[in-house]
């Protein structure tokens, strides 16, 4: 029997001493004390225990719930981050073009496109 890191010898040698100490009269109601304190402290680490493991089984359940939501996530193409606007080809002579369809104007520069007059 090892209670509280102690053998039965030194349990006897305390409760001797508390016998001395108090004695027979006084002794019983302060074991009584002692004993509804050791109770209390019990069922307050029970508690503590318990609240702390059911907080902590729901941290394990979310983290598993997150994980397997990626998971299935990973299996549908992802959106693209930004979609670019399409791009519509200038409009010449009033017309809008489209991309196939733009042929530029000769002349004006040895690039064929136009350019501003030189000041």
């Amino acid at each position: 029997m090892n209670v509280l890191g102690m053998g039965p010898m030194e349990l006897l040698l305390i409760l001797v001493l508390a016998l001395i100490v108090f004695g027979p009269g006084k002794l019983p109601e302060i074991m009584g004390q002692v004993g509804r304190a050791w109770r209390d402290f019990q069922r307050a680490t029970t508690d503590l225990s318990s609240e702390f493991n059911k907080t902590l089984q729901a941290e394990i359940d979310e983290t598993k719930a997150a994980a397997e939501g990626r998971a299935t996530k990973k299996e549908e193409p992802a959106p693209a981050l930004m979609a670019a606007p399409p791009v519509a080809a200038p409009a010449t002579n009033g017309s809008a073009a489209s991309v196939g369809d733009h042929k530029p104007e000769t002349g004006g520069t040895p690039t064929g496109g136009d350019a501003a007059p030189p000041v």
